[in-house]
Formats: C-alpha cells, structure tokens, sequence
C-alpha cells in the first residue's frame, strides 16, 4: 500500500468519526517527532491550556489543562517517554465558578523507529473525579496498546499523523473494552515566528455490549490556530468544535461545544 492510499484511508476513517460524536485530550495536535538522539532526558514540553467553552449546559463554561511530555532517554532507535496531563472543568451550575472535575492521565512508553514510522508500545492510566460532589467509588480505567506516529511534509506545510489502538483493562464505573484514537496536524510557516496550524482528533470506543447506551460510544474534535513563536516560549491561539460524550464523569451523556482559547509551551 502506498503512503497516498494510507493517507487517504487515515482521512476517511477520521472524517468518519466526526459523524459521531469522550473527551478529547488537551492536546489535540499530535506532538512532531522527534529528532533521533541518545542520552538522557532528550526532550521536554510542557504546556498550559485556557480555553472558554460555548454550549448551554451549566456544567461546562471553560477548561484548562497541565501536561509534561518528556523523553526519560533515546537509545537511538527510539526513545523512553512519559507524558502526564491533568484536566480541570468549569461550570457555573452552583456559582460562577463552579471547579466540577478533574481528569488525570499518566502515560509511559517505549518506541523503535522503523524507517519514517516510529511504533511504541503504551501503558495508560486515566482517572476522572468529582470537585465538591459526592460520589461512590472509583472512575477510572487503564490501557495497554500500541501507536504509530508519522510525519511528513507536503510543500512548505507539515503533516503529523498518529495512530493508537489499545486494550482496556480494570475499568471502574466506565464500560469501555478498546479504545482507538487518530490525530492528524497540519502547520504551515507564514514568517520565522508565525505559523497556522489546523487538524482534529477522533476516538472510538468499542464497549460493554451488555450495558445499553443511547448514542454512539466515539468523539472528535476539530479545531485551528495560529501559532507565536518567542525566544523561550510559544504561544497558540485557537478556536475548536467538539462533540463530546460522556462529558461528565457520572452520565453517560454527550455535549457539543465550541471552544475558544490558549496555549502556552515552554
């Protein structure tokens, strides 16, 4: 198959899920790879994200996310990671300022690059809580899988490709059984310090088919930007659509929002 046709098939199958309509990541652009290297502790990012939330229910006006990406080593031919996001929400149900959730995620990998392709195997624990609301019992799950991550150029624009497909195992509250996720990132240079970027990220989930849903268990989200480059940070400006299910930890229910916000890489 050529890379054309993997393209293609890459684009149909994202397009598709965003007919449907969990939550997205905060980053929502594939990271690029990196550059080979062997040592310790060969990367790092970290980022802050602030964005408004437009949509009519009281539970989400605006959120914001923490998230450390690093490469542990490189050992040439790949690269250690652990990348770990934590994810606050507002609503303003109770008062303006309504902290109704927080949503953690810690991740560790091991990759081997194959030629352009690099693959890893990924372990990865999420965790969604409640703020000042009682509930019962753990929300939480893990996840076993593998991942490809591609890039390539097309004219003076960068195309960013990532595939993650995995296993769920000890899940509490939730009835998810696999999970496969696609991102894909575009960014285009207009001057040494600005850059437009555009792209989307879609999830599947296959599930308990012994507990009954009322929609269709998949999300996606598209958003695009510009992007500010300084002497020691970055910063993104963005607008983003999402249809998001199970947008809150204890229903299964599905939530459309527009977003508008920032990031901020160091």
């Amino acid at each position: 198959m050529t890379r054309g046709s993997i393209l293609r098939l890459a684009c149909l199958y994202w397009l598709a899920m965003l007919t449907c309509g969990l939550p997205a990541a905060a980053q929502t652009l594939p990271a690029p790879p990196p550059v080979e290297a062997s040592g310790l502790l060969t990367r790092s990012d970290f980022s802050l994200m602030l964005a408004l939330l437009g949509t009519d229910d009281p539970r989400f006006t605006a959120d914001g996310s923490l998230t450390a990406d690093v490469d542990l080593f490189g050992y040439g031919t790949g690269r250690a990671n652990l990348f770990i996001d934590y994810e606050g929400t507002l609503g303003n149900e109770r008062h303006d300022f309504d902290l109704n959730q927080g949503n953690y995620v810690l991740e560790a990998s091991a990759s081997r690059r194959f030629g352009p392709v690099e693959v890893a195997g990924v372990f990865r624990h999420a965790s969604r809580h409640l703020s000042d609301r009682a509930h019962l019992g753990s929300i939480s799950w893990n996840v076993f899988g593998v991942r490809a991550l591609h890039q390539w150029k097309a004219g003076r624009s960068t195309i960013d490709a990532r595939l993650d497909v995995g296993k769920v195992y000890e899940p509490h509250f939730v009835d998810y059984q696999w999970t496969n996720d696609i991102r894909i990132g575009l960014r285009r240079p207009i001057s040494p310090r600005v850059a437009l970027f555009a792209g989307g990220h879609g999830e599947l989930i296959r599930v308990d088919p012994a507990k009954v849903r009322d929609h269709g268990p998949c999300g996606a989200r598209v958003e695009a930007g510009v992007r500010l480059q300084g002497t020691a940070a970055a910063l993104e400006l963005f607008v983003g659509y999402e249809r998001r299910i199970d947008a809150f930890p204890t229903d299964r229910s599905r939530v459309r929002l527009l977003a508008f916000g920032f990031r901020i890489y160091g």
